[in-house]
C-alpha cells in the first residue's frame, strides 16, 4: 500500500527539516511527500530542495491562501492509496508508518492516533495529547469537544469521493475537522493511544491544536456544530 504524505508549508525553514528527516526514512520507493507551499518568504523551498529525493514533490498553492486551502491543495496533487496529513513543524516516532499501515490493511479506513507534546527544541511536555485534552473517542463526543489533532491522521483515499466540496466556511470548519467528523461519522475508524508523532508547540504555530475551538464565542461554537452538522446530513459515502 503506496503513501503520500501531505505537508502544507508556509515559512517553516525553522522545523521542516526536522519533520521531512523523520519522514523519508520511513518511506519506501514508490511513496511520496506533496508539499504544497503557501508562498513561504524564507527559506523553506530551499531546505526542502536540499534533501534532493525524487519521492518529494512541491508544488504552488493556487487556491486562496491558508493553511486549510494548503492542504486541500496537497491533498488533490496525492496520487496514493494511503494518505498521511502532516504538519510542517512536527516529527514522526519511527513506527507511525507500520502502525498506521497495520490498521489501515485489517479495514480500517482512517487512523487517529495519539501524540507526545513536546517545546520548539523537543523538550517533552506531555506524553499524551489525549490525555491534556481529555480526549473522547467516537463521532458525537468530538462533536462536543474537538480531541484529535489533524496531523495525525491517516486514511484510505477511498473517504475522499464523498468529502468535497469542502464546507465553504473554512475558518469554522477547517480540513482536518471535516475529514476527521466526516469519517468518524460514515466510516470505520480506528483511534489509538499510541503516540505516533512529537506534537511540536511554538510562539509560530499557525493552529494552537484544537484549543482554537474552545477560545470561540458561544454563538460561534453553536454555528460551528450547526454548520458541521448541516454540510455532514448531505453527505453520504
Amino acid at each position: 500500500m503506496d503513501i503520500s504524505v501531505c505537508i502544507a508549508t508556509y515559512n517553516g525553514q525553522q522545523f521542516i527539516k526536522d519533520q521531512i528527516s523523520s519522514v523519508l526514512k520511513q518511506l519506501s520507493t514508490n511513496d511520496e511527500i506533496i508539499i504544497s507551499d503557501d508562498d513561504s518568504n524564507d527559506s523553506t523551498l530551499k531546505v526542502i530542495e536540499s534533501f534532493n529525493d525524487r519521492r518529494i514533490k512541491i508544488f504552488k498553492n493556487n487556491k486562496p491562501k491558508g493553511y486549510t486551502n494548503n492542504f486541500i491543495n496537497a491533498i488533490e496533487k496525492s496520487s496514493n492509496e494511503l494518505i498521511f496529513l502532516c504538519d510542517q513543524d512536527d516529527v514522526w516516532m519511527n513506527n507511525k508508518v507500520d502502525i498506521c499501515r497495520k490498521y489501515i490493511s485489517e479495514g480500517y479506513h482512517m487512523v487517529i492516533s495519539n501524540a507526545e507534546v513536546v517545546d520548539q527544541d523537543l523538550n517533552f511536555l506531555s506524553d499524551s495529547y489525549f490525555s491534556t485534552r481529555n480526549t473522547k473517542f467516537g463521532f458525537f463526543s468530538n462533536l462536543i469537544r474537538v480531541g484529535y489533532l489533524g496531523c495525525t491522521l491517516a486514511f484510505n483515499k477511498s473517504i475522499l469521493k464523498g468529502l468535497y466540496p469542502f464546507p465553504e466556511n473554512k475558518k469554522l470548519i477547517p480540513h482536518d475537522l471535516w475529514i476527521g467528523m466526516y469519517s468518524m461519522l460514515f466510516y470505520k475508524v480506528k483511534w489509538t493511544n499510541i503516540p505516533l508523532i512529537k506534537y511540536r508547540r511554538h510562539s509560530s504555530n499557525v493552529s494552537d491544536g484544537g484549543f482554537e475551538v474552545s477560545k470561540l464565542s458561544l454563538i460561534n461554537k453553536f454555528k460551528l456544530r450547526f454548520i458541521l452538522i448541516l454540510n455532514l446530513i448531505y453527505r453520504k459515502r
